[in-house]
């Protein structure tokens, strides 16, 4: 197993990811979106492994999960940087009214992070900023700037998308290099993806 990598409560699992084109994900919860060209999508196994060390760090990643992970392709190893995650959260739906406080939103969403951090037994420090809310495609984002122990600096943006049931979590890190051109991608993915009018999200 390769060197341990800490950020969004992932960790470096050894495998080897081979090319393929773009592919559409559907979930059975009503929404489909397109991971780019020369992404692949990370085996359940592997993410399993990776809750199952984070739960055994620490009691906070008790009930952490992810439904989706995806990297670059031809990587000699799992959850290599750039990568994502997503994460289907059945919280409920959020008042339009909260998210136009975005000092308050981001002030929340930082909060979650520091408690993200203690649990990774300060492995990884990091700064959420510049959380905007799109009503048209009811989507938040948000940029992370953040200081991996072993790798150095990352950033990412998360992406939630709003439905009725609560949000569909987006989150991509990179290394400052990598990241401008994995941001671009991976805003068309979240803003190409298209969600069922059963579980749209409605103010």
């Amino acid at each position: 197993m390769r060197k341990i990598q800490f950020f969004a409560g992932l960790l470096l699992m050894t495998g080897f990811a081979l090319n393929v084109n773009s592919t559409e994900i559907k979930d059975k919860d009503g929404f489909s979106f397109t991971i780019p060209d020369g992404w692949v999508q990370i085996p359940q196994k592997v993410i399993d492994q990776v809750l199952t060390q984070y739960r055994k760090m620490s009691p906070q990643f008790k009930t952490l999960k992810y439904d989706y992970a995806f990297q670059r392709a031809n990587q000699k190893g799992w959850f290599v940087y750039p990568y994502i995650v997503v994460q289907i959260r059945k919280t409920g739906k959020i008042p339009e009214k909260y998210l136009n406080n975005f000092r308050k939103v981001e002030k929340d969403i930082q909060k979650g992070a520091d408690k993200a951090q203690k649990g990774m037994q300060n492995k990884v420090s990091g700064t959420m900023k510049n959380t905007v809310y799109d009503k048209m495609n009811s989507i938040l984002w948000s940029e992370i700037d953040a200081n991996v122990k072993g790798v150095g600096k990352i950033k990412g943006l998360t992406a939630m998308k709003l439905t009725k049931f609560g949000t569909i979590q987006f989150v991509i890190s990179a290394s400052g290099k990598d990241y401008p051109k994995c941001e671009k991608e991976f805003r068309r993915m979240v803003w190409k993806m298209k969600v069922d009018p059963k579980i749209e999200y409605k103010p």
